[in-house]
C-alpha cells in the first residue's frame, strides 16, 4: 500500500491509498479505521482521487464551489503523493497543500467581526 494523498483537518483523517492498482479511501475515526475502494477509478486515477478530495475538503470545511474549484485546479499541478493539514491561527484557518512535484500552496481563511 502506497499512500498517495493524506488529509489532516482537526479530527478529520483522511488517506488516499493505491492498493494494487485499487484505490482505496480510508478514514481514521477514533482507534477505528474505515476502508471503501473507490469506484470509477482506472489505471488514470488522478482525476477520480482530486474529485474525492476536493468533495470531502468542500463537506469537512464548507468551502464554496468557487473555491472548491481553484482548490481542484491547484491539486492537479500539485501532483502526488499530497499532505493537506489544517492550522488554526488567531483569526485565520490555513489549509496547506505540499505536493509531490509541483511545489506547495495554501488556502487561507480569514475571520473577522464586523459590528
Amino acid at each position: 500500500m502506497f499512500s498517495i494523498v493524506d488529509v489532516r483537518l482537526g479530527d478529520y483523517h483522511g488517506e488516499w491509498v493505491l492498493d494494487g492498482g485499487a484505490v482505496r479511501y480510508v478514514e481514521h475515526v477514533g482507534g477505528d479505521v474505515i476502508e471503501a475502494e473507490l469506484e470509477g477509478c482506472g489505471e488514470d486515477y488522478t482525476d477520480c482521487v482530486v474529485e474525492d478530495v476536493v468533495k470531502r475538503l468542500g463537506d469537512e470545511l464548507k468551502l464554496p464551489r468557487s473555491v472548491l474549484g481553484s482548490v481542484k485546479a491547484r491539486l492537479k499541478v500539485l501532483g502526488f503523493p499530497l499532505a493537506i493539514t489544517l492550522r488554526e491561527e488567531v483569526n485565520a484557518s490555513i489549509i496547506e497543500f505540499r505536493g509531490g512535484k509541483n511545489g506547495n500552496a495554501q488556502l487561507v481563511i480569514r475571520y473577522q467581526l464586523i459590528s
